[in-house]
């Protein structure tokens, strides 16, 4: 296990990732395993206490803190409300490896981002990331703004090839899982308070994800929700298992009018209808403005400067919504539920022109919700075949 503190969005950062990554063991320290209950984690890691599972390694000390870097939008001033970074400016970048990964491609280290400041305690968030989106960089500037927001992120890649869905999902929760036995103290991860956030395919197995994580290890039980972003086909969740989700569990279904790549089916019919809670469904719309462009396709919630644009749809779109679900949820805060159910005169706003304060296209908040598209003009139409082809 490796513990590294990061510079949020630098080039340097990237070396100093590839560095340390080079030289760091691809598997835990080897440490015997004794026949008890329990995993050992942090600082008895050492001693054998009879647990089932191997010792955890010791909890290395930081190696440094650096600032978050803050990101700003394109063409678009920043939202003022929700969206907006909080008052962590630095975190701890864990690194850890996965004994649950499947597949045979190289195995990758789960990352856990941890606010140094704040409260003792974080909420946490379970980030299941897109197909082929193993690269935590890719979503960093989402991670250092949640981490901004006293807020705890656990990151577990999955292979992208050699290895079918229900090894992926295996990889997925078997990670998060780990996250939480080998580093939620050292890491002060409140999983009373829990968020299980999802793009593309990650976003279809968020629903199963939280599922596990709710009725199985009790994570949420003060407070939980889902943020879907544009999911693809979804395994494993049977009918019935939607009824287990508690009353105030939350789910904001989130999808882009121009994404070509999964079908608005998947997202309605798999996620949005059969969740049994307080939800939203909410579409970005792609705009134009002089020389500005903002396409709400399958990789609008992009959040790393080296990869792509960071752009308004990024901001006032995952950003805003999200936080203000998170401050719904964890806070009961009454603006941040307005947003959240689309009942403020804001909910839809998506900012202004920062060339001459024209009005950007809004979002929408959808009550009956449908597709944007006919099903053949998807990379991957909705076909109703099986769901549930992995076995629990």
């Amino acid at each position: 296990m490796l513990k590294l503190s990061a510079l949020c969005g630098s080039t340097a950062v990237l070396l100093a990732v590839a560095a340390c990554s080079s030289s760091d063991p691809a598997s835990p320290p080897s440490t015997p395993s004794d026949a008890g209950a329990a995993l050992d984690a942090a600082a008895d890691a050492p001693i054998a206490d009879g647990g089932t599972l191997p010792d955890a390694a010791p909890v290395p000390t930081p190696a440094e803190t650096r600032a978050i870097a803050k990101l700003t939008s394109v063409c678009v001033a920043a939202p003022t409300d929700f969206g907006t970074y909080g008052s962590i400016v630095s975190y701890d970048r864990y690194e850890l490896a996965n004994p649950s990964w499947a597949g045979t491609d190289a195995a990758m280290p789960l990352q856990v981002f941890a606010p140094k400041g704040g409260a003792a305690t974080h909420p946490v968030i379970f980030f299941s990331h897109p197909f082929g989106g193993n690269d935590w960089h890719r979503m960093l500037g989402l991670f250092e703004f949640l981490v901004s927001r006293d807020l705890v992120v656990v990151f577990v890649p999955y292979a992208t090839t050699n290895v079918t869905s229900c090894g992926r999902y295996d990889t997925l929760w078997g990670g998060f899982q780990r996250a939480v036995d080998v580093l939620g103290t050292a890491a002060g991860m409140d999983t009373s308070r829990a968020g299980f956030v999802g793009h593309s395919f990650g976003g279809g197995a968020t629903p199963w994800i939280a599922h596990e994580g709710i009725t199985k290890r009790g994570w949420g039980a003060k407070a939980s929700f889902l943020f879907t972003s544009a999911p693809w086909y979804g395994f494993r969740m049977m009918p019935a298992d939607w009824a287990d989700f508690p009353a105030g569990t939350r789910l904001t279904t989130m999808v882009y009018a121009d994404d070509a790549v999964n079908d608005h089916r998947m997202a309605i019919d798999d996620v949005w209808q059969p969740f049994p809670g307080a939800k939203s469904y909410v579409r970005l719309a792609s705009d134009a403005h002089a020389s500005c462009k903002l396409v709400a396709d399958h990789g609008t919630p992009s959040c790393a400067a080296q990869f792509d644009t960071f752009d308004s749809l990024d901001s006032w779109g995952v950003w805003r919504h999200l936080h203000a679900l998170i401050a719904c949820t964890n806070d009961a805060d009454a603006a941040a539920c307005a947003i959240v159910s689309g009942s403020a005169a804001t909910a839809n706003a998506m900012g202004v022109w920062t060339s001459d304060g024209a009005a950007v296209a809004p979002a929408e908040h959808l009550a009956t919700p449908t597709p944007s598209k006919a099903d053949a003009d998807y990379t991957f139409g909705y076909t109703g075949s099986s769901k549930y082809p992995c076995v629990k």
